[in-house]
């Protein structure tokens, strides 16, 4: 019969191996991992900053021609209005991809934007907030993102970066006048 300690010594060696493995295969998946969800938020972020860019192009167009009295040229009005409703719909699968891309901040930006009230009755007033809109929506997206797609470092570099944020923070002097 065998015992309990010659059974443990025949299972050291393949048990060890087993977890050098599994360790060694999390490590160097991992940093893969990280890179190719960077790679996909980043793509992310850029269509949808891009789509806004149409939008924001076709409103400003729209009014600035309201303003003035004058009307698009018939090419320019075609190209714009494509230009606008394939970012509309990129900005509305934006918001339903939501929470798995991107940080809640940026579905709620994107759901102020896409259920808002229309709160002018003047043509050329409602192109000026739907400009005016947009830009926020698009200029909230780019600071968000800016935090969002910072590339991490190795341990010690993050430890450094959080350690300096805290402790060197500008003070304000306040002096008499």
């Amino acid at each position: 019969m065998i015992d309990s300690s010659s059974l443990w010594n025949y299972l050291q060696i393949p048990v060890a191996a087993l977890a050098s493995a599994l360790f060694t295969s999390h490590f160097q998946n991992s940093g893969h991992r990280y890179r190719k969800r960077w790679e996909i938020k980043a793509t992310a972020y850029q269509e949808l900053i891009d789509a806004l860019s149409g939008i924001e192009l076709y409103y400003e167009a729209l009014s600035s021609a309201a303003r003035y009295h004058t009307e698009l040229p018939e090419a320019r009005a075609k190209s714009l209005g494509a230009l606008q409703e394939t970012g509309y719909a990129k900005v509305r699968q934006a918001e339903l991809r939501g929470e798995y891309l991107f940080p809640p901040a940026v579905a709620d930006v994107l759901h102020a934007y896409l259920h808002r009230k229309i709160r002018s009755s003047e043509w050329a007033d409602y192109l000026e907030d739907e400009y005016y809109t947009v830009m926020r929506c698009r200029v909230d997206i780019v600071q968000i993102s800016r935090s969002d797609l910072q590339v991490r470092g190795p341990l010690l570099v993050r430890m450094y970066r959080a350690v300096r944020s805290r402790v060197f923070k500008p003070r304000v002097v306040l002096t008499d006048c």
